[in-house]
């Protein structure tokens, strides 16, 4: 399975912002080997173990909502034994 820890941020614009080993900015430098001695959150970004724990706590949908979402009614009919 993928490693998908590191630091997350929700932008200003709505979109799920990802920084596996380090962050940068002009005020800080974050780094994935001292994640556990960062006050949380720093400028919005904040260390999670993996994509979908990030993607529950930031308020976005996790990966299976959104295959479920891309499917059409009636697969989803299908899907949940409802036919078809």
């Amino acid at each position: 399975m993928e490693d998908t820890s590191g630091f997350y941020k929700r932008d200003l614009g709505g979109i799920l912002l990802f920084g596996r080993y380090f962050v940068l900015s002009a005020n800080y430098h974050l780094k994935g080997e001292y994640h556990e001695s960062y006050e949380y959150p720093v400028d919005g970004w904040s260390w999670f173990e993996s994509d979908e724990a990030a993607r529950v706590a930031l308020g976005f949908p996790t990966r299976l909502e959104e295959a479920f979402n891309a499917m059409t009614d009636e697969d989803k009919r299908k899907l949940l034994g409802l036919g078809g």
